[in-house]
């Protein structure tokens, strides 16, 4: 199983990508896509790699490791994508498959035009019982609509506006109402190579006290 099949994709033609506003690109992504499962399948087995940064969804619910997935690289050397086990997560009937794009360095002025816009890519290949397979790949059938995360840079923080929020969004029973297809983009370059680095996982959440406006103490050092 390979990702050669697959298209590239994203929220915007690519050439209204290539000079954004460096103090304010367009909203991360939503990038979502409706597909019919016949019967329970006896494997599913997604590879995928989102470009500066990705979360991915199924049916509502986050996939445990996709808390920054993409390991870093210059994409115009190296692309590395991820492989996930969906078998748990798939339904018969109708489910969906969800992904949000961070700019994460993208809308860095010194990297962003090297780098490209945040993108996808991406094959699910099902695997029935009866030993027939249904593969799924990143194409136009995806949609796309601006997140409410409008702003993530590494070194910069996040601005999210919640008034911006679709409840739900990843559920497969969510209208689709305002979302367009999603655009073929340029294919930034890079080999593309399966990650064989441990996910990141969160283990601890931990709360700040806020000691005066903005500011806050956590009660031990952080770094990040």
């Amino acid at each position: 199983m390979t990702l050669h099949n697959s298209k590239w994709i994203g929220a915007l033609d690519w050439r209204t990508w290539r000079h954004p506003s460096r103090t304010e690109p367009p909203p991360s992504p939503y990038l979502i896509r409706d597909f019919s499962v016949a019967e329970l399948p006896a494997r599913a087995t997604l590879l995928v790699a989102g470009l500066g940064q990705a979360a991915y969804y199924v049916n509502g619910r986050r996939l445990p490791d996709s808390i920054h997935p993409t390991p870093p690289s210059t994409y115009a050397r190296s692309v590395f994508y991820r492989r996930y086990d969906l078998t748990p997560y798939l339904t018969v009937g109708k489910n969906r498959f969800g992904a949000v794009l961070g700019h994460v360095y993208l809308c860095d002025p010194e990297a962003m035009l090297e780098m490209c816009q945040p993108c996808l890519t991406g094959e699910l290949l099902i695997e029935y019982p009866s030993g027939r397979e249904e593969r799924i790949v990143t194409d136009t059938a995806f949609l796309t609509h601006p997140s409410p995360t409008l702003f993530s840079l590494r070194r910069c923080g996040e601005r999210y506006d919640a008034e911006k929020e679709i409840p739900a969004w990843s559920c497969p029973d969510t209208p689709t109402d305002g979302w367009t297809p999603a655009h073929l983009v340029p294919y930034p370059g890079g080999t593309l190579r399966e990650s064989v680095c441990p996910p990141k996982r969160v283990f601890a959440e931990i709360v700040g006290r806020e000691i005066a406006p903005g500011l806050f103490d956590f009660g031990e050092h952080l770094s990040g």
